[in-house]
């Protein structure tokens, strides 16, 4: 019997000992060949919230990633009859990573929150999300739906 068990501990141990080296390898190959899940986007945007009532306070949250190119930030909240928009200067890699704007009383409508983040040559990243004030208009050609 004492045979028996030393015989599955060496099995539980080569298992353990196979599977350390598959995991080690695997993390060794996304070090060298690199990984979606591990890259940052140079720009992520958060906009809250997505719906609201007129007249709405609208917030914008950013995460810019450190590069020495950026330049400078730039909001919009882009509506049918209604834009605004700010700018914000960056200092490259030294600015500060996560940034917040605000647009308040923001009439009713369905706008297009664009932030781009600039750098010496231009566009460096951009993102875009919607945001819906008040009751979206119909879009359905103006047929009453029972």
């Amino acid at each position: 019997m004492p045979q028996h068990r030393h015989c599955l501990r060496s099995r539980s141990l080569g298992a353990l000992l196979a599977f350390t080296g598959f995991v080690g390898f695997i993390g060794a190959s996304v070090l060298v060949c690199g990984s979606p899940l591990l890259a940052r986007e140079p720009l992520v945007i958060r906009v809250t919230p997505a719906i609201a009532q007129p007249p709405a306070f609208v917030t914008v949250r950013t995460d810019v990633e450190a590069d020495d190119d950026n330049r400078s930030l730039e909001v919009s909240a882009e509506g049918v009859d209604f834009f605004t928009s700010s700018r914000l200067p960056l200092e490259g890699s030294k600015s500060t990573r996560f940034n917040e704007f605000h647009f308040d009383n923001l009439p009713a409508g369905t706008y297009k929150v664009t932030v781009v983040l600039m750098g010496s040559q231009g566009a460096r990243a951009s993102a875009t999300k919607s945001v819906v004030v008040g009751i979206p208009e119909d879009t359905s050609g103006g047929a009453d739906t029972p």
